[in-house]
């Protein structure tokens, strides 16, 4: 294997990128952007309705980021011209054929000019709905294979995967690729036009039956997700829907130049474009963070387990040097992106470094006091998780359930709610028990040759850095990785009652556990009811217009039904808000609101009514500039959803 220069290569190149505005794909587009700003052309393929809600969604969501943050420094005033020249985002879904694309003469100059397909798209949830997993994750990086396939300029198709498609097995896990119907445990009958018919199957059943609520429905089709991916050996929706993707991609590639690249957990970034970036809730990050706040009362894992992460900018130097090296060159390769063989990092080695970090950096909770942070107990077995949950929780549910039963179910609330917490956490905790206890240890031998050859340059060895025995793991996450994430991290915390607010008209709804946001439209929904308001054309109008049937516009989430909406006159409570409608009326974008949402939170102390009226407006100013889909009910607690500051 050859490899000529990178940035030679990058040189006059056009690219197309899916899921453009995904945490892995914006640290691609930003290197690219950096390194190589004689690039001809990035397209960017972005889940929106139209071009400018395109345009509106890549600026929002990624040029407003810290991480352009060198490129806005080095261009300044130049930079939108330049972005403008460089840079065409593409409304579109993988999901549809010709990737969703309904501007043809755009679609023709595509497959014109692209030179390498990247495909980074996909969901990423270990419990998503079976649908819609299968929808992104296999079939998505079909479509994308068949539009590959009419770029007449194509040199490399290259799709991002994950490590994890192994599964749960022990030892060490090749970089090979899996057969079409291969499966884990040797199960038969795998087979993917199959398990299509299965869902459409169980979907027309699911709506026939009249008690079915929409929570329901997505409940059972997650169930289904998890009953379908056991039955052929894989632990979860998420890894077994990527596996299949991989498949299918082998299967029809014919001489199409295919690389599979398979991460393993995808931390903050190393070094470029500065130390620690991060976006999005992560595993490790969750639980660092409710360490450092004092509410984890235990460990879950073997402290003796490796656990593989690795920085998202060495996985992103490891893309670009993939597509250089396997150009033109008919084959499918797969490559490990990991640490656990290089420079294995042990799990009680993280919690080592968030006692030092939380120790000598304590947070500071709501009443300004900061939070002192000791030992917890660690459960290194399912065996110990299960005797401790059983004493500490199981019980006094019992307890509870006979003291209701006693009473006339006068705690009827308190125990289904507590009984429904404790359900998620057993839910969770069987999810991610793979991870927790992972004896697996992903060979980089592939990767490992592809590290030797870049040393040969000395330059660009230093531009596309990727080996992970570069890192100090405990430097890494004391100095870089836990002060990005709590730094990154900026949150809204928004309770069970809302005030959806915007200049002059207030609207108030039950406690929703679903938002999509779309452009001019929202739907907030819950169990018991769903409210849509269509046509929201400007944040500074005085009263909604009246709500159109949902029949009349394309339907977003399956069986959102309309129910009573109360608006009522609000005008300007107080300087705060007054602040943030001059924000808006004057068109600053989110990332400007945000701004002065948090500049509003430093200054009274507390979010109080903030988070009740204005907050929002930020969310319906996304819901204008087109975020796609927020699903508070993945994402956060219960009662407690959060409106991350994007």
């Amino acid at each position: 294997m050859e490899l000529g220069s990178i940035l030679d290569f990058l040189d006059n190149k056009t690219i197309l990128v899916t899921g453009a505005t995904g945490f892995l794909a914006k640290i691609f587009v930003e290197k690219i952007l950096r390194v190589q700003p004689n690039v001809k052309k990035l397209y960017l393929l972005v889940r929106a309705t139209d071009a400018k809600s395109a345009l509106q969604r890549f600026n929002t969501e990624a040029v407003a980021k810290d991480l352009f943050k060198i490129l806005k420094d080095k261009y300044g005033t130049n930079l939108q011209s330049f972005l403008s020249e460089k840079v065409t985002p593409v409304a579109g879904d993988i999901t549809n054929e010709n990737l969703g694309v309904t501007d043809f003469n755009l679609i023709e100059e595509m497959w014109r000019n692209v030179d390498v397909v990247v495909n980074v798209a996909a969901t990423t949830n270990f419990d998503e709905r079976y649908d819609v997993a299968l929808a992104l994750n296999t079939f998505g990086a079909k479509n994308v294979l068949n539009f590959a396939v009419k770029c007449v300029k194509l040199k490399l198709l290259l799709h991002v995967s994950t490590a994890y498609v192994s599964g749960e097995k022990p030892g060490l896990i090749l970089e090979t690729p899996y057969k079409l119907g291969e499966t884990l445990n040797g199960a038969n009958g795998l087979d993917i036009n199959t398990e299509k018919k299965i869902i459409e199957e169980k979907l027309k059943e699911l709506s026939s039956d009249e008690t079915a609520t929409d929570k329901s429905i997505t409940l059972a089709m997650k169930d289904l997700g998890i009953e379908r991916a056991n039955k052929f050996g894989w632990p979860n929706t998420y890894v077994f829907t990527k596996a299949l993707g991989e498949m299918i991609l082998g299967h029809l590639k014919g001489n199409m130049p295919l690389v599979i690249l398979r991460p393993t957990i995808i931390t903050s970034t190393y070094k470029e474009p500065f130390p620690g970036w991060i976006e999005g809730i992560r595993t490790i990050d969750s639980l660092a963070m409710g360490y450092g706040k004092g509410r984890l009362s235990c460990f879950l894992g073997d402290p003796e387990s490796v656990i593989d992460v690795i920085p998202a900018d060495m996985v992103v130097n490891a893309m670009i040097t993939t597509m250089v090296a396997h150009a033109n060159q008919p084959c499918e390769m797969i490559y490990h992106v990991g640490s656990s063989v290089s420079n294995p990092l042990k799990y009680k080695g993280i919690q080592k470094s968030g006692y030092r970090y939380f120790s000598k950096h304590p947070w500071i909770n709501k009443d300004g006091k900061a939070v002192i942070v000791g030992e917890v107990k660690v459960l290194n077995s399912m065996e110990s998780f299960r005797r401790y949950f059983s004493i500490r929780y199981m019980l006094p549910l019992q307890g509870l359930q006979f003291v209701n039963s006693a009473l006339c179910h006068a705690f009827n609330g308190t125990y289904t709610d507590l009984k429904r917490k404790i359900n998620f956490v057993l839910r969770v905790v069987e999810l991610y028990k793979p991870y927790l206890f992972s004896k697996s240890f992903y060979d980089d031998m592939n990767t490992e040759k592809l590290r030797q050859i870049v040393r040969e340059n000395v330059v660009e060895d230093n531009i596309f850095y990727f080996d992970p025995k570069l890192i100090d793991w405990d430097n890494y996450f004391v100095h870089i990785h836990i002060p990005g994430a709590v730094k990154h991290k900026i949150v809204l915390f928004l309770r069970p009652k809302y005030y959806f607010a915007y200049p002059g008209a207030k609207l108030t709804l039950s406690s929703p556990s679903v938002f999509s946001f779309h452009p001019k439209l929202i739907i907030c929904a819950n169990t018991k009811m769903a409210s849509a308001i269509y046509n929201l054309t400007s944040l500074g109008c005085s009263k909604p217009q009246a709500p159109r049937s949902p029949d009349s516009r394309r339907s977003v989430g399956a069986g959102v039904r309309r129910t009573e909406v109360r608006c009522e006159a609000a005008g300007v409570a107080a300087e705060n808000r007054q602040q943030l409608v001059t924000t808006v009326k004057n068109g600053n974008d989110s990332l400007e609101i945000c701004r002065v949402l948090n500049g509003m939170w430093q200054t009274s102390g507390g979010w109080g009514r903030i988070d009740r009226d204005d907050a929002v407006d930020a969310m319906l100013k996304y819901a204008d500039a087109g975020l796609s889909t927020f699903d508070m009910a993945d994402h956060c607690k219960i009662h407690e959803f959060r409106l991350t500051l994007l």
